[in-house]
């Protein structure tokens, strides 16, 4: 990054813009050079030249490291007014500025009086109507932002009105009205509730925000705005979770989408059973693909997939892969992003107001979940500032359609698959709709299964610490885990040989009716050879059972008569394996070319069958169950 900054500070020496300022102010912090970046900020002027996005980053950067609330504000307001039609700039200066920021002190400061400048609320007593209004100083006001000149004889006329103080003036068609000073604004303040009021409007297709009003006239349908709002919402969110399950739509562009955070948006994933996180199909190919990405160098991780393994418990487990691993510049940033947010977040009462389809319901967000999610996103931090940084550079560049596709989505998925473009790397995320895009960009790709798959081959981690990742993965509602007999038996025998909710969790999997059934009985008879061999029949009876048991609660217990007759079979095909590796090298040293080798095999699957015959006769003896 220091060859970079060099030039760029060069270039800044003959086009000094606010957006090559911009890209300087992000190589100093990335090289820890915070003082240099501070000393511009503090020199450069507020009436600097800018894009509305560029004045908006500028006034978020002085809010954040020299906490000037007047600079930030008055930045913030001219990017809003400048860029007034882009919902984009109304999210960063009400939710990055006003809520997230540190300036809500001056923001609140109520003037004492209206001077140019300030914004007001008018009522009327006699019918209850409101109006708003902002004596604007700045360039060309505008009526449909409830904008007056300081020329305005209306806005000459408030002019040094005090809260209480009451001005009539006469409205089309009505006569004269009294209206009375309720309130008197600052304008960061009048800009952030105007916002708040217009923004459904505006963008009436983004879910970001949604406003009501509650008219006490109307009993006990006064709260009907409110609900058809909550009710809305929870449509729209409806119809994306369907096309996310239906479909191969990315995470970071639902969130954009919905006007969601990419990290609240896992949480909820989540934690439905009925949509879980969609991050493989499953199949042994898309498995195998996986795994050839973890082989071919570098990984390269996206920053949900850091978020995830902190929440998930697994920073530890990593942390002995990170030879294998990396992270670009822009995951950081995004993960310090989140830290910022939330610790902005901290003694504000927040909470969410929804419909599930039956009931309206509003949850609180308590000190101790709001400190939890802070100390979460911290983790994940920690956890992304100790990998490797490789830098969003390679030869390969993006094709057009794939560099249209995610242009709108957090910098960091962008140069995360850049840097895996580069030779021996590839694309480590849990998004299956993302990978999907990464192959069409060309780069390889991996998730976190196939990488624990191959770290346990290689013996870089422990078969209890490959346990402790695909259980997490569990828990964290992936679809689709892979396991394999040795996986359960491991689990049983951690257990002391009890059923549990992990052992429920590959039950329930293993009678998954999207499931492989011949690998599903494959590893049903690998389990009841290998787990008898090792503590007995009646032991091995318990994970089956279980099968059983959970396929009943499923309604899926007729199908499990074919699924066991699919795993005698196959454990016949085991042992046939078994003897022939033992007895035909010998019985080929004994014959010439000229005796066929399936005759010689011949008695291997007779053995075979006997025995399978004698074991499945003691299993049922001791209690499986089989269907019949």
């Amino acid at each position: 990054m220091k060859p970079a900054l060099k030039l760029l500070e060069s270039a800044l020496q003959q086009h000094d813009v606010l957006r090559n300022r911009l890209i300087w102010i992000q190589l100093l912090v990335r090289l820890g050079r915070s003082d240099e970046m501070r000393d511009w900020l503090d020199r450069v002027s507020e009436d600097i030249e800018g894009t509305p996005i560029e004045l908006i980053a500028l006034a978020q950067l002085v809010d954040r490291y020299l906490s000037n609330a007047t600079k930030a504000l008055s930045l913030g307001y001219r990017a809003l007014r400048t860029g007034y039609g882009h919902p984009r700039i109304h999210l960063a200066y009400a939710l990055g500025l006003i809520v997230g920021g540190r300036a809500s002190s001056v923001t609140m400061a109520a003037p004492q009086l209206i001077q140019a400048g300030a914004g007001v609320v008018l009522i009327n007593d006699a019918t209850g109507e409101e109006l708003h209004r902002i004596i604007e100083t700045g360039p060309a006001p505008a009526v449909e932002r409830d904008e007056l000149s300081p020329d305005e004889p209306f806005a000459k006329r408030l002019l040094g009105l005090r809260v209480g103080d009451s001005i009539a003036f006469t409205k089309l068609g009505v006569g004269p009205q009294s209206y009375r000073v309720a309130e008197i604004q600052t304008p960061s303040l009048f800009a952030f509730r105007r916002t708040m009021r217009q923004f459904p409007t505006l963008f009436p297709d983004n879910p970001a925000f949604g406003s009501f009003t509650i008219d006490e006239s109307k009993g006990d349908d006064r709260f009907e705005e409110m609900f058809a709002m909550a009710r809305n919402r929870a449509d729209k969110g409806q119809q994306l979770e369907t096309l996310y399950r239906d479909g191969l739509i990315p995470i970071p562009m639902f969130a954009r989408l919905s006007g969601a955070d990419i990290f609240e948006i896992w949480e909820n994933f989540r934690q439905k059973n009925g949509l879980g996180l969609k991050v493989a199909m499953g199949v042994e190919d898309e498995f195998a693909t996986g795994r050839a990405g973890a082989q071919a160098g570098i990984a390269v991780v996206d920053p949900l997939c850091v978020y995830a393994w902190a929440r998930m418990g697994l920073s530890a487990v990593i942390a002995k892969l990170s030879n294998r691993l990396a992270i670009v510049q822009s995951t950081i940033d995004s993960l310090r992003q989140l830290v910022e947010e939330r610790e902005g977040r901290r003694g504000r009462k927040t909470g969410t107001f929804g419909y599930d389809g039956e009931r309206y319901f509003f949850i609180e967000m308590t000190p101790e979940a709001a400190a939890q999610q802070l100390a979460d996103a911290r983790s994940a931090l920690d956890l992304a500032q100790s990998l490797p940084l490789v830098a969003a550079e390679s030869d390969q560049a993006l094709p057009e359609g794939v560099a249209e596709l995610i242009a709108d989505l957090d910098p960091a998925y962008h140069d995360s698959l850049i840097a895996a473009l580069a030779p021996r790397r590839a694309l480590l995320t849990d998004d299956l709709g993302l990978r999907v895009i990464a192959q069409a960009a060309g780069a390889q790709v991996c998730w976190t299964q196939p990488l624990a798959q191959v770290a346990l081959s290689l013996q870089a981690i422990t078969h209890p610490e490959y346990r402790q990742i695909i259980g997490a993965l569990f828990d964290a509602n992936h679809a689709f885990v892979q396991f394999n007999a040795a996986d359960v038996i491991g689990e049983l025998q951690d257990s002391a040989w009890t059923a549990n909710d992990r052992l429920r969790d590959y039950a329930r999997l293993l009678t998954s009716e999207t499931l492989d059934q011949t690998h599903a009985a494959m590893v049903m008879a690998e389990l009841l050879l290998n787990s008898s061999q090792i503590a007995g029949i009646a032991r091995a009876l318990i994970f089956p059972n279980l099968v059983f048991e959970v396929a009943g609660e499923l309604g899926r217990a007729e199908q499990l008569r074919a699924f066991m007759g699919a795993a005698r079979a196959a454990a016949q095909h085991i042992q046939t394996r078994a003897f022939n590796r033992r007895l035909l090298p010998p019985r080929l040293m004994q014959t010439t070319h000229l005796t066929p080798i399936d005759a010689l095999a011949v008695m291997s699957a007779r053995r075979a069958e006997k025995f399978v015959t004698r074991f499945w006769d003691a299993l049922e003896a001791a209690g499986l169950k089989t269907g019949d």
